[in-house]
């Protein structure tokens, strides 16, 4: 595991948090929250939220916190998150899932190779491949934090459970096994997924309080009870202080997330929620912010998906997986890097369900699946090429692709 919490700060993929979005672009104000300044908050929480269980709780489950693993968890839980903040997450699941319907795209979900995409499981794909690029032993506590990373929010889109979102890959080859499921088994897991909540009830207020939109309704809400609202800071921390005691006094050595989110804090936060998502439904620049990096995500992902395999770090990305995966050995023998472009060509022919009988017969069932799979790791490869952009880089490539005459 990074051994020391300031080497997580020259990681890339926690560098590019100061220009991601949580609901506004920084790009358009300064003051609205980034990834980054998310991520601390999170962490800041989640350290204050141990200490108090230690301090209350003499059991050995909270003694024995290890706040190392705490702050990675809070400080990378965000990482594989995409430009533009959720728009940009929903985005690149809609294409990936194969429910976009653009003339532009194949149709994923007819081809057999859609697959989901979601942050956290994107988070997960990264801290791993972070540790394997630099050689770092992944140890039990790597583990921890990897299920730590996944589950501070839910696997999966409820209507798109059956989607597969990269859980496989990123669960093969570690010491234990990780449950899917939204259970976190560890402490310092558990502790950042409710400090995250906390973090964004107090950050989603200042953000649109912010933003000029009107904001009563939610300073009606169980999570700032009992606040002052005429000024900002005390009534942010006011409700963070709330917030805060209320986990404490509900979190004992019994607790699951689920009994949690079932008894009072996590009626505070469904409260909140619902008065959000009328606020955020009702907002124009939010819906226009919205509706216009949705056709950015789009454009994104149909220009490497046409031209990733002349891009080097497409290629190389997309060779680093595939070696992981369990394919029929003579397809990965057959991809070189020469052949590429043939082998793009294999993948489209393999899995068309338009394939002949006649053709079909020249594959096994075990190659066919094999082909399937690497074209949906070509899908993800291009999705989290994405993610990685920070909401500046991801305009300006677009802006430079659009004006370019010959994009590819």
């Amino acid at each position: 595991m990074i051994s020391d919490r300031t080497s997580i700060f020259f990681i890339k993929s926690f560098n590019r948090l100061r220009n991601k979005a949580q609901i506004f672009s920084s790009l358009a104000d300064d003051h609205y929250h980034t990834r980054l300044m998310h991520s601390l908050e999170v962490e800041s929480i989640s350290i204050e939220i141990a200490k108090k269980l230690i301090e209350i709780r003499k059991t050995d489950k909270f003694q024995q916190i290890n706040f190392n693993k705490l702050s990675t968890i809070a400080l990378l839980h965000d990482i594989g998150h995409t430009p533009f903040g959720h728009v940009g997450e929903r985005t690149l699941h809609k294409i990936c899932s194969g429910q976009l319907k653009n003339p532009l795209f194949p149709d994923f979900k007819k081809l057999k190779v859609s697959c989901g995409f979601k942050h956290n499981i994107n988070s997960c794909l990264l801290y791993k491949e972070f540790l394997l690029r630099n050689r770092i032993p992944i140890d039990e506590d790597d583990v921890d934090v990897i299920e730590g990373l996944m589950k501070h929010s839910g696997l999966f889109y409820e209507k798109d459970k059956k989607c597969d979102y990269g859980f496989e890959y990123v669960s093969a080859g570690l010491s234990k096994q990780i449950s899917y499921d939204d259970n976190p088994s560890t402490v310092e897991a558990l502790i950042v997924s409710l400090a995250d909540e906390i973090a964004q009830i107090c950050s989603d207020y200042c953000d649109l309080k912010n933003s000029g939109a009107d904001v009563s309704d939610l300073e009606k809400a169980k999570a700032f009870e009992n606040a002052n609202p005429e000024i900002l800071s005390e009534f942010v921390l006011h409700s963070k202080n709330y917030l805060v005691r209320v986990l404490i006094e509900n979190f004992d050595d019994k607790s699951t997330y689920k009994t949690i989110m079932d008894g009072l804090f996590g009626r505070i936060l469904e409260d909140f929620d619902n008065r959000r998502r009328k606020i955020i439904k009702s907002n124009e620049m939010i819906s226009t912010h919205d509706s216009t990096k949705e056709i950015v995500v789009e454009k994104l992902f149909w220009y490497y998906f046409k031209n990733g395999l002349k891009r080097k770090e497409i290629v190389s990305d997309y060779f680093y997986r595939i070696k992981r995966l369990k394919c029929h050995i003579d397809v990965v023998n057959e991809i070189q890097e020469l052949e590429i472009e043939k082998t793009k060509k294999y993948l489209d022919e393999v899995v068309s369900i338009n394939i002949s009988k006649r053709r079909s017969r020249k594959f096994s069932k075990k190659k066919k699946n094999s082909y399937k799979l690497l074209y949906r790791t070509y899908i993800r490869t291009i999705a989290v090429h994405i993610s990685k952009m920070t909401d500046s880089y991801a305009n300006h490539k677009i802006e430079k692709i659009m004006s370019s005459n010959n994009p590819t």
